[in-house]
């Protein structure tokens, strides 16, 4: 065994030596810390991530049944639409008819405007011709009269 002597510059070497040892301790320790904490969000992070994903999922299934519904919501409208086409085909169909009829009918009031027109005229001349007859008569009446009162007069 060797005696070496422990002098006071090498104690303070060994000193400084054991001091900076602990320094680097330290800052090992503090990235120890750093890296423990960054693993730590790195974990939440993850976390939320997978959190996120699981939404996601349940939002893609949520969308998956919307679109299935809106599928069977369009069809149930296209059904609604052809029956509305048949519907507006019918009612075309009926509205020609009732045309044909209002045409009918307007044709059949024209004919009986102008089978009345001429009843009226007639009936114009029958009252002219009865007018007529009238004066006559009154006429006839007047003479007849005067041959009464000349005859009455003469007797």
């Amino acid at each position: 065994m060797s005696k070496e002597l422990w002098t006071d510059e090498r104690l303070n070497q060994l000193a400084d030596l054991v001091a900076s040892n602990i320094q680097a301790q330290a800052r090992h320790d503090e990235s120890i810390q750093r890296i423990d904490r960054r693993i730590e969000q790195i974990l939440e992070a993850q976390q939320r991530h997978q959190e996120n994903i699981q939404r996601h999922d349940e939002n893609l299934q949520r969308i998956e049944r919307l679109v299935e519904q809106n599928n069977q919501a369009i069809q149930r409208h296209d059904r609604v639409i052809q029956r509305s086409q048949e519907d507006i085909q019918r009612l075309d169909r009926l509205v020609e008819s009732n045309a044909r009829v209002v045409q009918a009918l307007a044709n059949v009031s024209v004919e009986a405007k102008e089978e009345r027109d001429q009843l009226f005229k007639r009936m114009d001349q029958q009252q002219a011709e009865i007018v007529g007859l009238r004066t006559e008569t009154a006429r006839f009446l007047d003479i007849l009269l005067n041959q009464r009162n000349q005859e009455d007069n003469q007797n």
